[in-house]
């Protein structure tokens, strides 16, 4: 969501569908980025963007096409095991897609309100000392 130049307020969307179901993540993040190409406008001051991914499905339950070309499925699915097995044995991210960034979260935390409900280290502690 965003302004144009001449300040009328713009929603550009855009939408891409794969011909199989798709679970490795390098094809995810190439589709996102077209979309994300696609809907920018030169000029516009943005508020808030986003992508969707909608439709997704197990891989397992997908039936190929037989006259289709081969993929390199089984590479990409031992890629995507060794990144998992990874960031289990190291710690969430310790391998990440350049895609993600490299800088802490542009989420501004500084003025959210404590989430004790959700977050032990948010609950209020009274000292009585």
């Amino acid at each position: 969501i965003g302004l144009s130049p001449e300040g009328l307020s713009i929603a550009p969307q855009a939408a891409r569908l794969f011909p199989e179901p798709q679970d490795f993540t390098p094809h995810l993040i190439t589709a996102a980025k077209m979309a994300l190409e696609k809907m920018f406008v030169e000029g516009c001051s943005y508020k808030k963007a986003g992508v969707l991914l909608a439709g997704l499905v197990p891989c397992r339950n997908f039936q190929p096409d037989l006259f289709a070309p081969s993929k390199n499925r089984e590479k990409e699915d031992r890629l995507m095991q060794l990144l998992d097995r990874t960031n289990q044995r190291f710690g969430y991210k310790a391998l990440k897609f350049a895609a993600e960034g490299v800088g802490t979260s542009f989420v501004r935390n500084s003025a959210r309100t404590p989430q004790f409900t959700t977050d032990w280290s948010d609950l209020l502690t009274i000292n009585l000392n």
